[in-house]
């Protein structure tokens, strides 16, 4: 069920104890040391009674002595059906924010929301909603987020820029005094109709990755901007060197400093719609491309780095539609500048054809990571679970690699 390097994994399996069909819980999943973030996107049955998914909500976990146990529930103080709330989480620190990509904002349907929550000796609580100042409907405001600090990015890949229908665009807030503030919004100066910059976003320090699927005629690229002393200036931009129009250049992106992995879930390897992973690194101020990661058993539309997380020598890719959809994860460890495919995780619970997207979502944080499984019928259908995994002790380790918490 695994193919395993020169780690063993200890294995924990959660899911919502309120959770309902069409949850999706797993959809979106963040972690920061012993505290982790998990979204049901369409999680809370829908407050109007209709068919259609509920508000969303995300779940708090936290971890003591290897076990992540629930602590909290988060839901928005406004939320309404189909708001997608959870779509998107960051982490850090007391913070956190969840995204309503589809929330509407007054009259505008499908303009998103961002909402801020702190801890406190409480717990979570919701400090502040965010939204574009100059937002409109369709806009899906927190398509993707990400937090650093005070500092925290929104995409907002439906943003018409001028007469450019859905260019895209991404917001920058800053905290000062316990309140967020839009700080900047940031828009590719070489932006096309269609292209959807904002789709995913990083952000470490003052610096912003933000990707563009569709940008350069369909090629894809990322674009950094700096934003050291408050100002928001647009630099480097990067694409794969092989790269071809249609692949989807962009779909995800992990940053860490001075490393940046940028995904192509479409891209041909061998393979059609197998895809790759694209690493840089930061030397001497230029961001260089150098490696293009792909599994070592890739196969058609396996998507490889539909979801991707990396934290120093450590980064995993998932490719959720890996064996008719039932997913996997891999782990990939740098060594001298070089990144090998270390790690090949399938939950110790998987059966063939179940088609759960295991990998839908991925997380990592001191080579602590979990991953969503936003389809799994775990108790019913599309009600979602996430897994949990640390490297584990040498004792009672199951022959699959995997050993799992009691």
């Amino acid at each position: 069920m695994s193919t395993l390097g020169v780690d063993e994994w200890w294995e924990q399996k959660v899911g919502a104890d309120d959770g309902a069909a069409g949850d999706v819980f797993g959809f979106s999943a963040a972690i920061d040391g012993d505290v982790a973030l998990i979204g049901a996107a369409q999680g809370t049955a829908a407050p109007t009674g209709t068919s259609n998914g509920g508000p969303g909500a995300a779940y708090v976990y936290t971890r003591t002595a290897r076990l992540w146990s629930f602590a909290q529930k988060l839901v928005p103080s406004d939320g309404t059906d189909d708001d997608q709330f959870g779509y998107a989480v960051a982490l850090d620190g007391d913070t956190a924010l969840v995204a309503a990509a589809f929330g509407d904002v007054g009259k505008n349907v499908n303009q998103g929301a961002v909402y801020v929550f702190t801890r406190g000796p409480g717990g979570w609580t919701q400090v502040q909603k965010l939204v574009a100042d100059d937002g409109a409907a369709g806009d899906q405001f927190g398509w993707s987020i990400a937090v650093d600090g005070d500092l925290a990015i929104v995409g907002s890949r439906g943003s018409d820029i001028g007469a450019n229908g859905s260019q895209g665009a991404a917001y920058v807030f800053a905290r000062a005094g316990g309140t967020w503030t839009q700080a900047a919004k940031l828009v590719d100066s070489a932006g096309a109709a269609n292209d959807q910059f904002g789709y995913s976003v990083a952000l470490h320090g003052t610096t912003a990755l933000v990707t563009i699927p569709n940008g350069d005629a369909t090629q894809g690229a990322a674009v950094f901007f700096d934003g050291a002393g408050g100002t928001w200036t647009q630099g480097q931009r990067i694409a794969a060197d092989d790269g071809v129009a249609g692949e989807n250049y962009g779909y995800s992106v992990a940053f860490d400093g001075t490393t940046a992995l940028v995904s192509s879930p479409f891209a041909t390897v061998g393979n059609p719609f197998q895809g790759a992973v694209y690493a840089y690194e930061k030397t001497g101020g230029t961001w260089t491309q150098t490696q293009k990661l792909v599994a070592d058993d890739g196969q058609f539309f396996d998507v490889f780095g539909i979801a991707l997380a990396v934290d120093g020598d450590d980064a995993i890719v998932t490719a959720p539609f890996f064996d008719a959809s039932n997913g996997t994860a891999y782990r990939f460890v740098r060594s001298g500048g070089t990144w090998t495919q270390a790690d090949k995780i399938v939950p110790a619970d998987a059966v063939s054809g179940q088609g759960s997207a295991f990998g839908y979502a991925v997380a990592l944080s001191g080579g602590s990571f979990v991953v969503g499984q936003a389809l799994a019928n775990n108790g019913n259908a599309y009600q979602g679970a996430a897994y949990f995994y640390e490297p584990a002790p040498t004792d009672a380790i199951f022959a699959n690699g995997f050993e799992a918490a009691q």
